[in-house]
C-alpha cells in the first residue's frame, strides 16, 4: 500500500518517525511531506533514511512534475499526524498556501487525520467546529490521547500512539477489502490469564501475555465482527491499541470472574472463543499475608470452576472454540478436550508459544484434523484460525450449498 504522512509543525512531530519505520517495516510503501514548522521538529534526513523515499515540503520544486497533484494519484491513503489546529482549519476552509494543504484538496483517497495539540486549543469551539465539519465531509479525524502535554499542562491533546494510529490506518483499510460471515455477528473472546490467590498479597497464574487472544479480536473485527473481549488489565498495558477493535472490554481477575461475566452475555453471542490461560486450580485464600517464619508451607488446591464446561450447559446456536496448550501429546489432549467440554473446533499447541510472538499449532474437530500451521507470527496464526471458523460457520449454514471444506491432511514434519 502506498501510504502518504503529513507532519505539520507540533512537538509530536519527532514521534512519527516511529510510525514510518512501522509502516515500512511491513512492506508498505512511504512518503512524506513537512511543512516549515515541521521541520523545526524532525528533519527531512530522518524522513527520507526511514522511508528510502523523498520527503516534500516545497510546494514547487519541480515546475516538470505537479507534486500536489502527483502525490494524492501517487497514495492509496493519506496520514495527517500531527495535525495542529492551523493545519485543520486550511483544510476546513480549502487554504492552499503550502504542498500538504495543496495535496489534501487533491485527495480523493482516504485520509486519516491525528489532531494534537494544547487542551484549550483542541477544546476551542473553532477547532471543534472545524473537526465536525472535516468529518461530515467523510475525513477520519480521531481523538487524541489524555496525558501530560509538552506545555506542562496535562489534558486532551497527546499525539495517540504511533502503533495505534499504525493499527487504525492498515485496519481501516483492510476491513473494506473484506468479505466475511463474520459481518455483525457477536463475538465473545478471552485473552490473557487469570489468578488465584494464597492470601491477599500472593497469588498463582498462568504465563500467557494475550498476545493470542488480542490478534483474534483484530481479526474477528477486520470480518465485521462485534467483539467482546474478557482479560485482566495487564492484557490492555500490553496492547493498548485493542481499544480501538474491541466494542466491549470486560475486565476481569479470577477465572470465576470470567465464567460470571461471560455467563451475562452469551445467551446473545454467536461465537465464543476461549483464548485466555485460565488458572486451573485454586483454594480458599488466607485472610492475612502468611508470614516466611513457617519453614513448610503446604498449599491445598482444588480444581477451579471450568468456565468452558459451564458455558457448553447453555449453548443454543453458539459456535464455540478452545485452546489446548500442552506439554506432550499434543494432538491426544486436544481431542479430548473437545469432546469431554463441547468444543466446535479446538487450537492445540505447546508451552513454547507462551511469551513469543509465533506459535505453531494444530487445528482440530471432531473428524480430526482440519488444518495444521506452521511456526508463523501470531497475528498470521490469528487469522488462519479465523479461516477456519468460517468454514464452520459455513458448514452449519442449511442456506449455503457445497461449500468446499478445506481439511489438511497430518504433515509428517509436524
Amino acid at each position: 500500500m502506498n501510504i502518504l504522512i503529513g507532519i505539520s509543525g507540533g512537538i509530536a512531530a519527532y514521534k512519527v518517525a516511529g510510525l514510518v519505520r512501522m509502516f515500512v517495516k511491513d512492506g508498505h510503501e512511504v512518503k512524506t511531506i513537512l511543512t516549515e514548522n515541521a521541520k523545526q521538529f524532525i528533519t527531512p534526513v530522518t524522513l527520507e533514511t526511514l522511508s528510502r523515499n523523498r520527503c516534500y515540503s516545497k510546494l514547487f520544486s519541480n515546475v516538470r512534475d505537479i507534486e500536489h497533484v502527483s502525490l494524492a494519484e501517487w497514495a492509496d491513503a493519506m496520514v495527517i499526524a500531527p495535525a495542529t489546529a492551523n493545519t485543520i482549519s486550511k483544510i476546513c476552509n480549502g487554504a492552499c498556501d503550502d504542498l500538504l494543504s495543496n495535496v489534501v484538496l487533491a485527495l480523493d483517497k482516504p485520509c486519516y487525520i491525528f489532531p494534537s495539540m494544547n487542551t484549550n486549543m483542541y477544546t476551542h469551539p473553532s477547532v471543534q467546529e472545524n473537526i465536525a465539519k472535516l468529518r461530515q465531509w467523510g475525513y477520519m479525524v480521531y481523538e487524541p490521547s489524555e496525558g501530560e502535554l509538552a506545555c506542562g499542562t496535562s489534558g486532551k491533546g497527546r499525539l495517540p500512539d504511533t502503533k495505534l494510529i499504525y493499527e487504525i490506518v492498515i485496519g481501516e483499510t483492510e476491513r473494506a477489502k473484506i468479505e466475511s460471515p463474520f459481518l455483525n455477528k457477536n463475538v465473545i473472546i478471552t485473552a490473557g490469564s487469570t489468578r488465584s490467590y494464597i492470601d491477599p498479597v500472593r497469588y498463582i497464574v498462568n504465563r500467557s501475555s494475550g498476545t493470542m487472544g488480542v490478534e483474534l479480536v483484530r481479526h474477528a473485527w477486520l470480518r465485521g465482527a462485534k467483539v467482546t473481549l474478557v482479560c485482566n488489565s495487564e492484557v490492555i498495558e500490553r496492547f493498548p491499541w485493542v481499544n480501538y477493535y474491541a466494542d466491549m472490554i470486560i475486565l476481569v481477575e479470577t477465572t470465576e470472574d470470567v465464567l460470571k461475566n461471560v455467563v451475562e452475555i452469551f445467551g446473545e453471542s454467536d461465537i465464543y472463543i476461549s483464548a485466555a490461560a485460565l488458572c486451573d486450580f485454586g483454594n480458599n485464600p488466607a485472610p492475612k499475608k502468611i508470614k516466611k517464619s513457617q519453614n513448610d508451607l503446604t498449599i491445598q488446591l482444588k480444581p477451579a470452576v471450568d468456565v468452558f464446561s459451564e458455558l457448553s450447559k447453555h449453548k443454543r446456536k453458539q459456535i464455540m472454540i478452545g485452546f489446548a496448550l500442552e506439554t506432550d501429546d499434543m494432538e491426544d489432549h486436544a481431542i479430548a478436550k473437545l469432546k469431554e467440554k463441547g468444543m466446535d473446533m479446538v487450537v492445540a499447541n505447546t508451552v513454547e508459544a507462551i511469551g513469543v510472538d509465533s506459535s505453531r499449532v494444530a487445528i482440530l474437530d471432531k473428524r480430526g484434523i482440519r488444518k495444521y500451521i506452521q511456526k508463523s507470527g501470531k497475528r498470521i496464526v490469528a487469522g488462519q484460525i479465523l479461516n477456519e471458523i468460517e468454514q464452520i460457520m459455513l458448514e452449519n449454514d442449511e442456506t449455503v450449498k457445497n461449500i468446499p471444506i478445506r481439511r489438511e491432511e497430518k504433515e509428517t514434519s509436524h
